[in-house]
């Protein structure tokens, strides 16, 4: 019997202590929880709330001292307690147990409010207990923290303890909100500050740790003060940063002109009192801050205080911005310079060939011509990449799993890099969907395995990496453009010699390269860069000297996939006309004479107009069995030209272009073109096309 009666009581404090312990642990979390709190209403009222839900009281309130009338009204309280005494209730100083705790600056509890004798306030509902613990800031009652109860005998000395202790916390969270409202109106004052940072410094310090700004206070050449932030942003501890020199932390480019400020400041003179400069941090990485510096006294000595706001990020991102404006804007020159081009290449190539079929000709001349034609071809191509970057040109999207397309590039890659290159390949299993252009996206893999190549002349290591990625609207955005969504991420890594930050500035600018004269155009990275941006996608270089380089590259993941059709036409033989009469309408001169003569050698009786108002004369005075026209023309556009004739009663017409083209061709067939030809183009193209449309009922 005794054994059993000694466990219920060993029981019974263990319970005891548990529950003390239990208690105890959640006014510590309670009280590190109100000290987060900076304004006095938001803190009490997280108290109260706190007495009820980590603490399990019914209910509680905080009554607080009016200094006009030294009575106590309700300032916070539970949910419950406020059905019964609304907020802002004032309750007389000599009244009940919360009158007398602060009266007597004494906790009174309450075990039985039936037999206590405690004036009762006529009208209102008592509680059955409770504890009226007083609020004290440095000796002085301010208020009352009230915990009540519907049941009688709820409250030990064990409760009153913790009441005691949760009070004691309120206060100290309301002396410090205090000093912080009292910090607010002091900011504007900012002598005043300077003259009372010394007494102030303790009081401030939990501010300035709070801040989002590195913030420090130096002499010399030695911290006298940092906090969290600056750790944060240099990578040293608070220990290292108090025994360092301050000025290992400015990158030296910055160190001459930051001192000679000091110097202009120290002497009295006027020096910039905000600045940017670079910083190093410890791990050899540099960030661009934004300083702010001001002399003030800190400990009874004159000192400087820095503050220091990272802008490392919104420096990128004005840098990707202005790099993306001036591609654009030298997009838009290359453009139309291509667009000039086309139509010079398109009349070299079509009198070219006009020639070599004169049957008459030697093989000498023939080898010439065949010459001709081969560099207008290569020159097309280049006039190709220019438009690729400028997005002059129409790309035929359709859903292309980027995987395969790697796969199928891949041996025509393996024949363009050396042996001394080791070449792997690393593809995500699930897929990666995108809308794509299959012959351009497979030749910016032509291009970015080329420049790789190119920078390993001494062999080295090409890994292509494709995986899916997913970005948050909370998370870190791989550049910063990005929208959230699903984004299929190709990385091309070269262990190549790398570039410097200048040529990485202007690695996707057109004509840029870094190679000898003849040994390239500087148009390939450009190609690629205008290929993503027409593709909805965004491309960067991750780069430094010696180190390599990883071009990433993020396109739009869509649902569905299309089949790659890679076979390739043979060359068909040229359709002849059967006299049909052709109305050619072209502003260029040459070439609408080079057209002429290749129609007229296929067969065709050609009328040619200069522009759409001669054209619909010619149309309306003669039968004509099919219209040529240029897009792009002065005084009437094709689309204006087919337009009116279309007004006359059904017409085949066929449109010729090396214009930027707004809309896609699928789209100017639905308003009545038969087909659209982009210059330049060659014999066989046009004589195909043209019977073709002719053909068409």
């Amino acid at each position: 019997m005794a054994t059993s009666q000694t466990f219920e009581n060993h029981k019974q404090i263990t319970e005891t202590l548990e529950r003390k312990a239990a208690q105890l642990a959640a006014l510590s979390r309670v009280g590190r929880h109100l000290s987060s709190f900076l304004t006095q209403q938001e803190l009490l009222q997280q108290a109260v709330k706190s007495m009820r839900e980590d603490f399990g009281y019914l209910q509680a309130a905080v009554m607080l001292i009016d200094e006009k009338t030294d009575n106590l009204y309700i300032i916070a309280a539970t949910d419950n307690f406020l059905e019964i005494i609304p907020e802002g209730c004032h309750h007389i100083l000599e009244e009940g147990a919360a009158g007398t705790a602060a009266q007597t600056g004494e906790t009174v509890l309450v075990k039985d409010t039936a037999a206590s004798s405690y004036p009762r306030q006529a009208g209102k509902w008592l509680p059955r207990s409770s504890v009226s613990s007083p609020i004290k800031i440095d000796g002085n009652v301010i208020g009352i923290l009230e915990v009540e109860s519907d049941e009688t005998e709820t409250f030990n000395n064990n409760d009153t303890l913790i009441i005691e202790a949760m009070a004691n916390q309120i206060a100290v969270s309301i002396k410090n909100a205090r000093l912080y409202e009292q910090a607010l109106q002091e900011v504007a004052k900012c002598k005043q500050i300077e003259e009372k940072l010394r007494e102030s410094e303790t009081n401030y310090r939990a501010i300035v740790e709070q801040s989002h700004d590195a913030i420090y206070i130096y002499k010399g050449n030695k911290f006298l003060f940092v906090n969290d932030r600056v750790c944060k942003l240099v990578g040293y501890n608070k220990e290292e940063l108090l025994t360092i020199n301050i000025w290992d932390l400015i990158h030296p480019e910055d160190r001459a002109k930051i001192k000679y400020f000091g110097v202009q400041r120290a002497e009295g003179k006027v020096a910039p009192s905000a600045y940017t400069a670079k910083v190093l941090r410890k791990d050899g990485k540099i960030r661009i801050c934004d300083f702010a510096i001001n002399t003030i006294q800190y400990r009874g000595n004159y000192a400087v205080l820095g503050i220091v706001r990272d802008i490392t990020e919104r420096k990128e991102i004005e840098k990707q911005l202005q790099q993306q404006e001036r591609l654009a804007a030298i997009g838009q020159l290359a453009g139309g310079i291509a667009h000039d081009f086309r139509n010079y290449l398109t009349t070299i190539i079509l009198h070219t060939q006009i020639a070599q079929r004169d049957p008459n000709v030697t093989p000498g001349i023939a080898y010439s011509l065949k010459t001709i034609v081969d560099e207008s071809k290569q020159a097309s191509n280049l006039i190709q990449q220019i438009l690729d970057f400028s997005r002059h040109t129409v790309v035929e999207l359709s859903p292309i799993d980027l995987g395969k397309l790697i796969q199928r590039a891949t041996s025509m890659l393996s024949q363009a890099i050396p042996e001394n290159i080791q070449f792997t390949l690393e593809l995500t299993p699930t897929g990666c969907t995108v809308e794509a252009d299959f012959t351009r996206m497979q030749q910016v893999l032509i291009n970015l395995a080329t420049n790789a190549r190119d920078a390993m002349p001494n062999g080295g290591k090409l890994h292509i990496k494709l995986s899916k990625i997913v970005v948050t609207p909370d998370g870190k955005h791989p550049i910063p453009e990005m929208p959230p969504g699903e984004w299929a991420e190709l990385l091309i890594i070269d262990t190549g010699t790398g570039m410097t930050a200048n040529v990485q500035e202007h690695l996707f600018e057109p004509f840029f390269t870094t190679k000898e004269t003849g040994h390239g155009t500087g148009l390939g990275l450009a190609q690629v860069y205008g290929i993503i941006k027409h593709h909805k996608g965004f491309i960067d270089a991750k780069t430094a000297v010696g180190e390599g380089c990883t071009f990433r590259i993020y396109l739009p993941i869509c649902e569905t996939e299309t089949e790659i059709n890679g076979t390739q036409k043979g060359q068909a033989e040229i359709s002849q006309g059967k006299g049909e009469s052709i109305l050619l309408v072209e502003d260029d001169t040459n070439l609408r004479e080079a057209g002429r003569t290749v129609l007229n050698s296929l067969g065709y009786r050609v009328s040619t107009a200069s522009d759409g108002q001669e054209a619909l004369k010619i149309y309306r005075d003669q039968s004509i069995d099919l219209v040529i026209t240029d897009l792009i023309m002065p005084k009437m556009s094709g689309q204006e030209l087919r337009n009116m004739l279309m007004r006359t009663g059904p017409v085949k017409i066929i449109a010729i272009t090396g214009h930027i083209m707004q809309t896609s061709k699928e789209k100017l067939k639905k308003n009545g073109f038969l087909e659209i030809i982009e210059k330049p183009f060659n014999v066989n193209e046009l004589a195909k096309i043209v019977r073709q449309a002719l053909d068409q009922n």
